[in-house]
């Protein structure tokens, strides 16, 4: 990749960008997700977050093509602003659950767009980018609890639907527009921005979602959704061997996503920090020994942690290592193309195979039950984590995205030293 000139604008938006668009598309999930795809299978193809991804990236696909068709000055910086006044709409206009994860796609999309073309200006734009979407991937449980949506419900009777907020809260929308239009004034941000279109990703995100609905949701069996997993990677990999040089970006993205078979308890200041120490080590390690099939086989180990939940092992694996392998990951795969590269990062937001329906370690229970279990205070940081099955198929998805990696970068050694 070529990187140009340095601008702090340009590193504040791209960072900030990529963290609110990806945060609303890990955020659109109704509280009752699990009950809708049971009894509804499918009205609820358009609530999870996998279908908010395949907005999002037709979004931006779309809007990359007309930004770049008429290039204007602002007019891609306009299109970010616009992605926050979306996001922001369910706060002024009422907007049912249904509805709001299509508006969040829409919103998430429009505000990827300025911030990857943003983040293909420089070196530092480009951190700043990795280093918003690996806060999203990680504090998303936390601005969760700090800003609970009490709406975002999806089962309703009959004329009496359910409006939830903003699925991003809205002073990160505020901050994000802010940045965003600090950047009006940087003529290369049109001048120089994609010219291709990759279609294809649009087919292969679209592909991901109808694995999801029909086989991987929370009403399919263990088989079902072993099935939906391991077509979920093979949809991926396609699209990564044939995205040239920058199919090791979305070996990395698939990766991350495979981490989220484990979740980690955010009751503790001290975690944030622990994870910021993670994010600076990452970047500083992808820049003096970038690896992208490493990251992956890194990404891998921490999902094998979850084999130990509620123990030290998880601990480690989630609040370390896990945030320093997760920009490791992103920085060192280098994508040259914008396009893909907001597919790469959208990939963890959206895999709901992986973060919402992935089998859990016994059986869910609904109705009254006599002598229930207690409720437990876990200790800060405890990992919990799906059945053994899930934990297994996630890691071995995170080392074929490391083999896959490696592959792409062997492809593309020898197309630039032919000799």
């Amino acid at each position: 990749m070529q990187w140009r000139q340095y601008d702090p604008r340009a590193s504040a938006a791209a960072g900030t960008g990529a963290f609110t668009a990806c945060l609303a598309v890990m955020s659109t999930p109704p509280t009752d997700l699990m009950v809708a795809e049971r009894d509804s299978p499918v009205s609820s193809v358009f609530l999870s977050p996998a279908w908010a991804g395949v907005v999002a990236v037709v979004v931006v696909l779309t809007a990359v093509r007309v930004a770049f068709t008429h290039s204007r000055r602002g007019l891609i910086t306009g299109v970010g602003a616009a992605g926050t006044a979306v996001l922001a709409t369910p706060a002024a206009v009422d907007i049912s659950t249904a509805w709001s994860v299509t508006v969040a796609g829409v919103g998430s999309g429009l505000i990827l767009v300025t911030a990857v073309t943003l983040a293909h200006t420089s070196r530092t734009a480009f951190v700043a980018l990795a280093l918003g979407a690996a806060s999203a991937y990680r504090f998303s449980p936390l601005v969760a609890q700090q800003y609970p949506d009490h709406f975002r419900w999806s089962v309703s009777l009959p004329g009496d639907a359910f409006f939830p907020e903003p699925v991003v809260p809205i002073p990160v929308l505020v901050v994000t527009a802010v940045l965003l239009a600090s950047t009006i004034s940087m003529p290369h941000v049109v001048t120089r921005g994609p010219r291709t279109v990759h279609w294809r990703m649009a087919a292969a995100v679209g592909l991901l979602w109808v694995v999801y609905a029909l086989l991987g949701d929370y009403s399919a069996s263990v088989g079902q959704w072993t099935v939906a997993a391991a077509a979920t990677v093979v949809v991926i990999v396609g699209a990564a061997i044939g995205s040239a040089d920058s199919g090791a970006f979305l070996c990395a993205g698939l990766a991350v996503a495979c981490t989220f078979v484990g979740g980690m308890v955010w009751n503790a200041w001290w975690l944030v920090l622990l994870a910021i120490a993670g994010f600076t080590v990452g970047a500083l390690a992808a820049r003096w020994a970038p690896s992208t099939p490493v990251g992956c086989c890194i990404l891998a180990l921490v999902c094998a942690s979850a084999l130990f939940p509620y123990g030290l092992v998880s601990t480690v694996g989630y609040a370390v290592v896990l945030p320093a392998a997760i920009v490791y990951s992103l920085l060192s795969s280098r994508p040259s193309d914008p396009t893909i590269t907001s597919v790469g990062l959208l990939i963890p937001t959206m895999l709901a195979v992986v973060t919402l329906s992935a089998p859990p370690d016994r059986p869910y229970e609904f109705g009254w039950t006599v002598g229930a279990d207690p409720i437990l205070v876990l200790d800060p940081g405890t990992v919990g984590s799906r059945s053994v099955l899930a934990v297994v198929v996630a890691m071995c998805a995170a080392v074929v995205a490391a083999g896959v990696a490696a592959r792409v970068d062997r492809r593309n050694h020898k197309q630039q030293n032919p000799s």
